[in-house]
């Protein structure tokens, strides 16, 4: 799980400093830059980089890590309607590794919006349906080639199988066992295996 860490220049942050860090988090470092100087960031980044490969985040880029890769909140609903889950299909795409792949729907979170709020909102656009009963389920951070998605799923109740595709190709209704026979978008994929378990 990444760990946040908010470094407050003192004048003793240096590479040692850097070190006994990556021994005590060497996996996933993820430091929260609130109000260092550029210079500060500028000297941990170059610090953890040349360490090992750690991407860190700013608050002060919004939408953005420091190294300026694009990073999206979205949220996604496993809707479920006896005991089969709901399986859509993206459209063609900017990015070939996403295009055509298949997902649970759902979409980005909007400015003071909930993650529920989102949810209930993508949902109605995308498939004109209402949910019902929505509990959380998974968090997953993941990096694609150009940019980084941090996705909250939700498992979600449907009274009925009938849907309008707005905004898809295809969808699909499968036992939780029939779920790794399609081509997943990779975000997708933890999602999927935690089903299976």
């Amino acid at each position: 799980m990444p760990v946040f860490l908010t470094f407050a220049h003192n004048g003793t942050f240096n590479d040692k400093c850097a070190c006994k860090l990556v021994e005590k988090y060497p996996l996933h470092l993820w430091v929260h830059l609130r109000r260092e100087s550029r210079r500060i960031k500028r000297l941990i980044v170059y610090i953890f980089t040349k360490l090992g490969n750690y991407r860190f985040t700013d608050s002060s880029y919004k939408g953005k890590d420091v190294k300026g890769m694009k990073f999206i909140q979205v949220v996604a609903a496993i809707i479920v309607c006896d005991n089969k889950v709901l399986c859509v299909q993206r459209g063609d795409a900017k990015y070939d590794y996403i295009s055509q792949k298949w997902e649970f729907p759902g979409g980005k979170v909007e400015e003071n919006e909930s993650l529920k709020e989102a949810l209930s909102r993508e949902i109605l656009e995308e498939l004109d349906v209402e949910l019902i009963d929505c509990k959380f389920f998974l968090t997953v951070d993941h990096h694609y080639p150009d940019f980084r998605i941090k996705m909250h799923s939700f498992i979600c109740e449907m009274p009925s199988v009938s849907l309008k595709l707005r905004e898809h190709l295809d969808s699909r209704w499968l036992n939780r066992n029939e779920l790794s026979l399609l081509e997943w978008a990779a975000a997708d994929l933890p999602i999927v295996a935690k089903l299976q378990t």
